[in-house]
């Protein structure tokens, strides 16, 4: 009995000591309340976005749940459906649920601490649009900004944001680090943004050249119209920037399928190369159809490719032999037959005064094929002014000298000029595995990234997107994606994900559009 009074007893002393301890802290925390100046501010928040260790998401060093989103109580529809889509991420990602205010134009001094503003506001130091920019993640005085220009997705900046605080493979998280406070987002993928105006470009290994596919018009059973975004999308999705584009317009119809491409491109942040591969004509017919395109894509479109290997026509002669007994290299111009390097040299001419003329900022480009450079010095010392120099290479062309060692020869000829690779793939009569083709893709951008010969190499353009199983040959297996024969694309080949992996550092599951057109 004595000893249960003992336990009863430091029962209670002890309930009595946690009760005192209580009041305590209410008395102390009321004190801070009455006692609190207006002198008394919150800690600075650094302008970088840092993760915080024990949460899974932050900005500026502040647990996201501590935001308030915020935007304009007039806001359009669109802005509605922004603002809902990044609430419910929050939600069902992160288990965060954030208020929503429409406190939207409340000087800078007077408002929340920590908000996600969505669109544009008057917040003291908010990033502003310039005609440049078609979107900005920014992060100013600790508020995160997410702010498009008219017609673009501020979803695509949301998914943009998430994506990049995604875990790597020790299950860390990875930050978005932000250059002095803003990023310029065009592409919608890690390795294609452009951070203060400069795209960022492939890993240092494969070097910083702009990549690109090339695929082809609708007149191709491999390409129909129907699966038409499906082939821009396959392209943004592999992680590149120029689609390179065959196609020669004149009617209306046909324009109309021009711009429908150049509006897929504009939405998936896609650049066209538009091949215009008809040489056919006098050179004042030439000039009069592509007056009427350069007229009509004025500024959509940054790279002409006028013609398409003529070097191939002009070393051959009007009765289809070859003009050089035995077959020369290309590199002299005895190589080539006169009149024929005089036809292209008038065409070329007449093309390149047009673009000069109606459309001065569009980059011109003539390529030519494995070592026949020699017509490309005649149309330089014929008086042409064009700007890049394209190079066509193959597996098989390997076999007479690597273009490693070969390019460099063609840039001391001509070394005012930009190069890019236009067409480059294992040569496809001769069989090879998806292993094969992919590993041959890597060497070759490989030997061009480690030359220290090369120079103003820009660009790398891949042959092709799509197979093009209806020829039933060697041109059917070019393609990085399997195709059927209807044209609706299949499995994506061993080459498309290698070059994704060089690119983005991994599959790219989705391409986001940033543009609706």
């Amino acid at each position: 009995m004595v000893k249960e009074e003992s336990v009863l007893k430091r029962n209670i002393r002890f309930l009595l000591l946690l009760l005192a301890m209580l009041s305590g802290v209410l008395l102390l925390s009321c004190g801070d309340a009455s006692t609190k100046t207006d002198t008394d501010v919150d800690p600075p928040v650094p302008d970088t976005l840092s993760p915080d260790p024990d949460s899974m998401l932050s900005i500026a060093g502040v647990d996201i749940s501590a935001f308030t989103v915020i935007r304009s109580d007039s806001a359009d529809a669109e802005s509605k459906q922004v603002v809902s889509a990044l609430l419910t991420r929050l939600e069902e990602t992160y288990g965060v649920k954030l208020a929503i205010s429409t406190d939207y134009y409340t000087p800078e001094e007077e408002s929340s601490p920590h908000e996600i503003v969505v669109g544009m506001t008057s917040r003291t130091g908010a990033p502003t649009l310039t005609d440049e920019d078609s979107a900005i993640v920014s992060v100013k005085n600790g508020k995160l900004y997410f702010c498009a220009a008219h017609g673009k997705s501020l979803d695509a900046l949301i998914e943009l944001f998430f994506d990049s605080y995604a875990t790597d493979e020790n299950g860390e998280v990875k930050a978005l680090h932000l250059e002095e406070g803003f990023m310029k987002e065009y592409q919608g993928k890690i390795n294609l943004q452009r951070k203060d105006g400069e795209r960022i470009k492939a890993q240092d290994d494969f070097g910083y050249f702009d990549y690109g596919v090339t695929g082809h018009h609708h007149g191709y059973a491999a390409y129909p119209e129907s699966e038409l975004e499906t082939q821009i999308r396959l392209t943004a999705e592999l992680g590149v920037t120029i689609y390179r584009f065959n196609f020669n317009p004149t009617t209306e119809d046909q324009f109309a399928y021009l711009f429908r491409v150049l509006d897929l491109c504009d939405a998936y942040g896609l650049e066209m190369m538009l091949v215009l591969d008809d040489h056919g004509g006098t050179p004042e017919e030439i000039a009069a159809k592509h007056e009427k395109i350069a007229t009509r894509c004025r500024g959509r479109i940054p790279y002409y490719q006028i013609f398409n290997e003529t070097d191939v026509y002009a070393m051959h002669t009007d009765e289809g032999t070859i003009y050089h007994q035995p077959v020369g290299t290309g590199e002299s111009l005895s190589h080539f037959n006169p009149a024929r390097v005089t036809e292209i040299t008038e065409k070329l001419r007449a093309s390149i005064e047009v673009f000069r003329a109606v459309d001065p900022q569009a980059k011109l480009v003539i390529n030519f094929a494995f070592k026949h450079y020699a017509i490309i010095k005649a149309f330089h010392d014929a008086g042409l002014v064009w700007d890049v120099i394209g190079v066509d290479w193959y597996s098989d062309m390997e076999s007479s000298e690597p273009l490693a060692s070969f390019l460099p020869r063609v840039q001391a000829a001509l070394p005012e000029y930009e190069y890019m690779i236009c067409e480059c793939n294992i040569w496809a009569h001769n069989a090879f595995t998806e292993e094969q083709q992919a590993a041959y893709l890597e060497q070759f951008v490989l030997s061009l990234a480690n030359s220290d010969e090369i120079e103003n190499l820009t660009a790398v353009i891949f042959y092709e997107l799509l197979d093009e199983p209806a020829y039933n040959n060697g041109e059917s297996h070019f393609g990085l994606v399997q195709n059927n024969m209807n044209g609706v694309p299949q499995e994506k080949k061993q080459a498309y994900t290698a070059i994704q992996q060089w690119l983005c550092g991994g599959e790219v599951s989705a391409a986001y559009v940033l543009s609706e057109k």
